[in-house]
């Protein structure tokens, strides 16, 4: 009887042994790349980037990054082929959700262990890992906050058409931005100024509504809620708006001008161009006419500078080129006494130029 349980007992040890090998000598390594997805907890303000990732860019700041990470891995067959079906799938994704700690620095990393989360699902796919690259992810972390600006609505050229400032309601807003921005900028002046030129110069209403998407505080696009304002103005209504056409167009040279005759100004649309302007009129003032306003452009001494460059370039070895580009130049007006109280309306013309240097006479025999 003794015997006989012994036999059986070496039976079922002889047969566990014969399943681990046969376990063993099915087993296949395989190279896989997942999707380790990095996110904040929902309703966070945190935002997240990664910093010095293999194979992942560091781009804007997001609740959501996702990194590429090589796994080697040890299974069965089957367990193998299971995978190559999530590959099929796109499903070979692991969600990692960051902590939401203390707001730290933005230059400050935090290091994310993801050995363990991978090693979990390794083992729900019956797999083994023995490498992954890389093993931790080293983020940078950010998170949004509010601050209170003033906004301020700028009538521009128009300042004087109206009876007092522009009021603005609210007189404030709530702007959204990174607490590493609203530490950067915390000795900067808290005021958004929108412009309403373009409203006063389109429209006779006296109260219209502005938006405040896109709007830039020190040069930093800011969220603001809410985000539109609406502007209250009382227009006065003593001046007069005019139009003169078919001004001139004259230009002022340095006093410094080398060799003048051998410099002169190519106009980008041929001949220099007839100016057109619309004027604000004082009460009781004459309507001037284009023989009362002088319109010039100003020629900077670099703009000659840059017309002999360009001229020595087409004489250089091929090669060579000069710069040969349009100057974009603002044209000036300027009003004889008598409509001292005149002024342009935005925006002022602009004329585009090149100065270009001829070639000098020939010498006299």
């Amino acid at each position: 009887m003794k015997s006989r349980a012994q036999l059986i007992l070496a039976t079922c040890g002889l047969t566990v042994l014969i399943w681990i090998y046969a376990d063993l000598i099915s087993q296949e390594a395989y190279e896989a790349t997942l999707s380790v997805k990095l996110s904040v907890p929902t309703a966070s303000e945190a935002v997240i980037q990664v910093a010095g990732a293999p194979g992942a860019s560091e781009g804007g700041w997001e609740t959501t990054v996702t990194v590429p990470v090589t796994t080697n891995l040890v299974g069965s067959k089957g367990a193998i082929a299971e995978i190559e079906h999530l590959k099929r799938t796109n499903a070979l994704v692991i969600e990692v959700t960051v902590t939401d700690t203390e707001p730290q620095p933005a230059d400050v990393l935090k290091r994310i262990d993801i050995r363990q989360r991978v090693s979990e699902w390794a083992r729900k796919n019956s797999l083994r890992v023995f490498d992954l690259s890389p093993s931790f992810i080293d983020l940078k972390e950010d998170r949004y906050v509010s601050i209170d600006l003033a906004v301020e609505a700028s009538a521009g050229v128009f300042a004087d058409k109206l009876q007092g400032p522009p009021r603005v309601e609210p007189a404030k807003v709530r702007a959204r931005l990174l607490a590493s921005e609203r530490d950067r900028l915390a000795p900067a002046d808290r005021k958004l100024q929108i412009s309403i030129e373009e409203q006063l110069r389109t429209g006779s209403q006296e109260a219209f509504t502005v938006s405040l998407a896109g709007r830039r505080w020190q040069g930093l696009e800011v969220t603001c809620v809410p985000d539109q304002v609406r502007v209250t103005v009382q227009r006065r209504h003593d001046l007069i708006t005019h139009r003169i056409t078919s001004v001139p167009l004259y230009e002022l040279w340095p006093a410094y001008r080398p060799d003048q005759g051998l410099f002169h100004i190519d106009y980008e649309d041929g001949e220099s161009p007839l100016q057109h302007i619309e004027v604000a009129v004082p009460p009781g003032t004459r309507l001037p006419t284009n023989t009362d306003v002088v319109a010039y452009v100003k020629v900077e001494p670099d703009d000659l500078k840059q017309a002999s460059q360009d001229k020595a370039a087409e004489t250089a070895p091929a090669g060579s080129a000069g710069t040969r580009t349009a100057i974009p130049r603002e044209v000036k007006f300027i009003f004889s006494q008598e409509f001292e109280g005149v002024t342009v309306i935005s925006p002022t013309p602009i004329v585009r130029l090149r100065i270009v240097q001829a070639d000098a006479p020939a010498a006299a025999p």
